[in-house]
């Protein structure tokens, strides 16, 4: 708890509106994939809701936010993969100032906490939740209890700390039951078996890679790069290991000047987002070949998100005044559901549910044609679901990904962005196995 300590008071120094500008990116600056921070100027507009409704309950899943690299093995790789090279004499000049450049960072991350969340980070979920309680302040008006359920990894503590404290520094009346136990993270993660997608689709990634193309980057890397490359176990890895990890550096050590990045040339570069890019779709999204077991490692999730919407909207119901601004949700039942976890759970969960950009199920090679991490999975990525009522106790539902409203192309519209929830929540029960 005191590195939260630290994000907290880190966080009093900061403006506001610190991750709002120099928001004009490169072409590289956006396509940094699921290592891309949170981007605040893609938020979306508001749609007025339905005349006469009401938002009453929010339903939230959050994936942590910017952070530093998840162990130091995934720093690590990098060297692990050059040093033999350079042992041999064959890394040139650039190759040893990857080296070097990887060392530097090791000491960054020492300092801080590998894996844990960036001082960054901790101000994305700040702004997240501050946004929320604005956007929809009849939900928190007059206070009431948030479920709030975290994955027991440090990050996603983190992430959701800082993200209730501002909460509650926007709405003080609110109490929160929190769960982070091992129960809890079985279900809101479920990551058990997973890897194999991604080892799946990282052998249809590697099947296409283009050896001839890269010729150019290996000769700059290596002084033999014929004899080099017999020292390497995975081409596409390499370049892979050097872009995730450049990836990651403006997350947590902007200022260090350090730029990985800098060995590709921008279609280099372009082409390799694109290959991981493809790789993220076929290991946690619904891709042809992992896509029909992948996504249902969520379906108890899905299950627990239609009765605890179930439970809100029959508290709200019973309550006096139904339907009104001024009335109370019954203390029975959450004004709020907040989830915080991971990518590799909202990827496979936004597919199971049928959001626009999940929606449809792509070969892994090419989806980067449809789908782009770099918007749809960035650090502290989210999917809020707002429950709105009228007077009559009809009840709508709006999603809105990472601030953007968004649709279920499969399901017909009330009105705008606004779902029925019995249609909803027929679709939803109908997905799951």
């Amino acid at each position: 708890m005191k590195a939260f300590g630290k994000f907290l008071l880190t966080l009093v120094l900061l403006p506001a509106s610190l991750l709002l500008q120099g928001q004009t990116f490169t072409s590289r600056d956006s396509l940094r994939g699921v290592y891309r921070h949170y981007d605040f100027s893609l938020e979306g507009p508001e749609t007025p809701a339905p005349k006469g409704y009401k938002p009453f309950y929010i339903s939230h899943y959050g994936r942590h936010g910017s952070r530093y690299p998840v162990d130091r093995d995934y720093l690590w790789n990098i060297v692990r993969t050059l040093q033999p090279v350079a042992d041999a004499g064959l890394l040139s000049e650039l190759g040893l100032g990857i080296l070097d450049d990887c060392h530097r960072l090791d000491s960054i991350c020492r300092a801080g906490v590998y894996g844990d969340l960036s001082e960054r980070g901790a101000l994305e979920h700040r702004t997240i939740a501050r946004n929320m309680a604005r956007r929809w302040k009849p939900v928190f008006r007059r206070g009431g209890r948030v479920d709030v359920l975290c994955s027991y990894v440090p990050r996603c503590i983190h992430s959701m700390e800082n993200f209730t404290a501002a909460l509650s520094e926007e709405c003080p009346r609110l109490r929160y039951s929190i769960d982070s136990s091992e129960a809890c993270y079985a279900y809101l993660v479920n990551n058990h078996s997973v890897k194999k997608a991604p080892a799946a689709a990282r052998l249809e990634v590697e099947a296409a890679w283009d050896d001839e193309f890269w010729q150019p980057f290996y000769r700059r890397l290596f002084t033999d790069p014929e004899k080099a490359l017999k020292l390497i176990r995975s081409r596409y890895l390499l370049c892979e290991f050097i872009y995730t990890n450049g990836s990651m550096v403006p997350l947590y050590a902007p200022d260090s000047g350090i730029d990985l990045m800098s060995v590709f040339t921008d279609e280099e570069f372009r082409t390799i987002y694109e290959a991981y890019n493809d790789k993220t779709w076929g290991g946690h999204c619904n891709s042809v070949a992992n896509g029909d077991w992948r996504i249902h490692r969520m379906d108890s999730l899905l299950i627990s998100y239609v009765a605890e919407a179930d439970a809100a909207i029959a508290a709200y119901r019973a309550a006096p005044g139904c339907g009104s601004p001024a009335r109370r949700m019954k203390e029975a039942a959450p004004v709020a559901t907040l989830r915080f976890g991971h990518d590799t759970s909202l990827m496979p969960l936004l597919s199971l549910m049928g959001v626009e950009g999940f929606h449809r199920q792509l070969p892994t090679v090419g989806a980067s044609a449809v789908f782009n991490s770099s918007i749809h999975m960035t650090m502290g990525a989210n999917l809020i679901m707002v429950f709105y009522s009228n007077r009559s106790g009809d009840v709508l539902v709006k999603f809105v990904h990472s601030g953007r409203e968004t649709r279920i192309p499969a399901l017909s519209p009330y009105e705008g962005p606004y779902y029925r929830w019995d249609d909803v929540r027929s679709w939803f029960l109908g997905r799951v196995q």
